[in-house]
């Protein structure tokens, strides 16, 4: 039985929803890409932005290299999964001539998950910035299986 067969079987009949499964998209380590270090200061700078509490903070990061529309290219993006925020935060690589730890605290897509997500992606309609559930659920397990995770103390 394939992966997505178990995975579909697995949602469907184990949870009793319907699961959106993607086809992986090609990865990469925010650690080693230009634009995104010092990763830690950068989440750091995040949480304090944030307003977080003060303890431990629980943060996954996926790195993506995705297609620039028009074929022209590709283009490296991450998402960052705060847990204790239960916030899901675009992070762009920081452009030249600006620091890579201010780049994620100034994020143009920094989704509150219980107020920017929805249950069905019928639900999004014509919005650009919402996303459904099933996206969210599948950011956070790709996060969890192929990206990097952290613990950040805010003192």
């Amino acid at each position: 039985m394939n992966v997505f067969r178990i995975f579909l079987v697995n949602c469907l009949f184990m949870s009793g929803v319907a699961c959106v499964a993607e086809s992986p998209k090609e990865s990469f380590n925010v650690e080693k890409a230009a634009g995104y270090n010092p990763v830690i200061p950068a989440l750091k700078s995040y949480l304090v932005a944030q307003d977080a509490t003060k303890g431990q903070h629980h943060i996954c990061v996926i790195g993506y290299v995705e297609p620039i529309n028009g074929g022209a290219g590709k283009n490296n993006i991450a998402w960052v999964f705060w847990r204790e925020g239960n916030r899901l935060t675009l992070w762009e690589p920081a452009a030249e001539g600006f620091e890579p730890k201010d780049s994620l605290k100034h994020s143009r897509r920094d989704l509150d998950i219980a107020k920017d997500v929805t249950a069905a992606t019928e639900e999004i309609g014509s919005s650009t910035y919402k996303k459904s559930v099933a996206w969210v659920e599948n950011v956070k397990n790709d996060c969890q299986k192929r990206g990097k995770s952290y613990e950040i103390l805010i003192d």
